[in-house]
């Protein structure tokens, strides 16, 4: 049996092999940050309810960070590098512009290098190892990639409409959980429904900063924390192009010395989205 034998077979395959390529490419998902490729991102942080600042208050605060992406050559076992760096930073505190620079954050937050497997797991990082002087729920120093660029642990499976599945990350020593399905997918783009959560214990010092042990604390506060949002994972370029996520903090506070307790609540509005 030949072509002859089929004369349109001959068009039919090409339009058989170009189906199954099309399948492949869009239900495949990894990320790609090759060296000299260069992302610019816009991220809002809302914060409404109970801030650990000023003697702890109601209060809303506002951040309107620039965060640039690049990627560098691949580490000495092969796996992709990048670099995040803040470019822009403006800070309101209940209405008022507050006097922060970019300079100021990057105290905090310096230009921070990650090997990362294809899937999105960082493997090394060089960000710093202290901690913040006082304690947001889901923000770690060393985990800015992946509140920023790297949102999502890809499954090896491949991204198609339906997929779901759970990974974990670690904030401030605690492991959060996330569960993720994509709910949509158009134009090679996945569209990822993401949920959170994740229990906390720590202690805190009568001026309301973070403690770093019990000793010298006068309170010691359990934090659950739950979320819900989306995340847009462009397949065929490899990189996330949007992320809005919605996460509410509820702290129950103890004081040390009466046992006495009291409630606390933190609403975060969390956006970053792709330039360009």
């Amino acid at each position: 049996m030949s072509d002859d034998d089929f004369p349109n077979w001959g068009v039919k395959r090409i339009h058989v092999i170009a189906l199954l390529f099309a399948s492949l490419v869009l239900t495949s998902g990894t990320y790609s940050l090759p060296e000299g490729r260069v992302l610019q991102y816009d991220m809002a942080v809302s914060l409404d309810g109970y801030l650990p600042i000023f003697g702890g208050q109601e209060a809303k605060a506002e951040l309107a960070l620039g965060v640039k992406v690049s990627g560098l050559t691949p580490d000495a076992d092969g796996n992709a590098r990048a670099s995040s760096e803040l470019t822009a930073v403006k800070v309101t505190f209940n209405g008022a512009e507050m006097p922060f620079g970019v300079a100021n954050v990057q105290t905090y937050f310096p230009k921070t290098t990650v090997s990362l497997s294809p899937l999105g797991k960082v493997l090394k990082t060089d960000a710093p190892t202290g901690s913040l002087p006082v304690r947001l729920p889901g923000l770690d120093i060393k985990r800015f990639p992946e509140i920023s660029f790297l949102p999502l642990e890809l499954p090896e499976a491949g991204l198609a409409e339906g997929k779901s599945w759970t990974f974990a990350r670690t904030y401030n020593g605690v492991p959060m959980a996330y569960h993720a399905q994509v709910s949509g997918m158009k134009e090679g783009v996945a569209e990822v429904a993401v949920t959170v959560d994740q229990t906390a214990t720590w202690f805190e010092t009568a001026s309301k900063q973070a403690a770093s042990s019990k000793e010298g604390a006068a309170s010691s506060v359990s934090t659950r924390l739950t979320g819900k949002g989306t995340v847009f994972f462009d397949i065929n370029r490899g990189i996330a192009t949007k992320i809005e996520m919605d996460l509410k903090a509820a702290d129950e506070v103890t004081d040390l010395k009466t046992g006495a307790k009291k409630d606390r609540k933190l609403a975060t509005k969390h956006r970053v989205v792709l330039k360009g």
